[in-house]
């Protein structure tokens, strides 16, 4: 399944909204300073804009 990344600056994404998009292949991707404002427990999957940019620049 392909992976897909939804840039969004939306800030207190419920737990239930989070397991979906991840149950869908969803990574988010969001600012830095956003980063804190999500659950402890998913922000090491949510990716920052920059670590997407190092992401694309690898590949």
């Amino acid at each position: 399944m392909n992976s897909k990344h939804l840039f969004t600056l939306q800030q207190g994404i419920s737990r239930n909204q989070l397991e979906e998009k991840y149950r869908c292949n969803v990574t988010l991707v969001v600012p830095q300073s956003y980063l804190s404002s999500f659950p402890k427990e998913f922000r090491e999957r949510i990716l920052t804009l920059q670590n997407f940019i190092d992401l694309i620049r690898q590949n």
